[in-house]
């Protein structure tokens, strides 16, 4: 009497019989995807930790405690009435706590003032000019906010490998730089600088990346446009992101 022997039963899976091509090498299993999940949050605790760490201080802090916020602050009520300051003109206080200093920031573009200045007006006409100080104080917070989200976009551009992790480590850092905490916090014009050349760094890295598209030339010109507004010294990463757009012309042969 012969005994059949029935063959074993294959534990290969479908997925391992695609991945062994008729060559009988093994090509490398296909590299899982990033969930935009994780990065989110990540990126939205350090909007967090940036908003909390600037709030406490702007409440904390008092008004005009910092000498150049005294001139900030009269710049843009010159501008909410329809004048630009002279350099070094003597400044007539009209908030609690300021300090009659002179126009040391007359020389920037006046962006950022137009921005804050109706707020502060709205403060002194209303009653409450302390709480006018504190709006225009936060309106700086949520400007830096929005270049912790930017930085992570441009981390994640950049990014070959392990993006999620770099662009979560990426806004993490910028939230907690003290400086870039420091002149959030206050009535000060860099926050609206570094949020429009974070910008135009963004859209020459797309380029870059993905070729001259609509939506890469338009953070550029609009990212330079605003930076250059509000101060003069942006003009070094504005060259720098036109620079970017020329070398994306080159690589894709716009």
């Amino acid at each position: 009497m012969t005994e059949t022997v029935a063959p074993a039963a294959s534990t290969e899976t479908g997925a391992d019989r695609r991945a062994i091509p008729r060559s009988g090498v093994a090509r490398p299993a296909a590299r899982t995807p990033v969930t935009r999940s994780p990065v989110r949050r990540g990126v939205a605790g350090a909007v967090l930790v940036l908003v909390c760490l600037g709030g406490v201080r702007l409440l904390a802090t008092p008004p005009f405690l910092p000498d150049d916020e005294s001139y900030h602050a009269a710049y843009a009520l010159d501008v909410v009435d329809g004048r630009l300051p002279v350099l070094r003109e003597r400044l007539v206080p009209r908030l609690p706590g300021q300090q009659a200093t002179a126009y040391y920031g007359a020389n920037h573009p006046p962006l950022y003032y137009a921005m804050t200045g109706p707020v502060l007006r709205a403060g002194i006409e209303s009653g409450h000019a302390l709480a006018g100080i504190r709006l225009a104080r936060a309106l700086t917070v949520a400007m830096s906010a929005g270049t912790v989200v930017v930085v992570a976009l441009l981390a994640g551009v950049v990014a070959r490998r392990r993006r999620a992790e770099v662009m979560i480590l990426a806004a993490g850092l910028t939230a907690t730089v003290p400086a870039f905490v420091n002149t959030s916090s206050l009535i000060h014009n860099d926050a609206l600088a570094v949020l429009g050349s974070s910008v135009a760094l963004l859209g020459a890295a797309l380029a870059v990346k993905d070729g001259v598209r609509t939506v890469p030339v338009a953070l550029v010109c609009s990212g330079s446009a605003v930076a250059l507004a509000t101060r003069f010294s942006s003009v070094g990463v504005v060259l720098v992101a036109a620079a970017g757009l020329a070398l994306a012309c080159i690589i894709h042969r716009v």
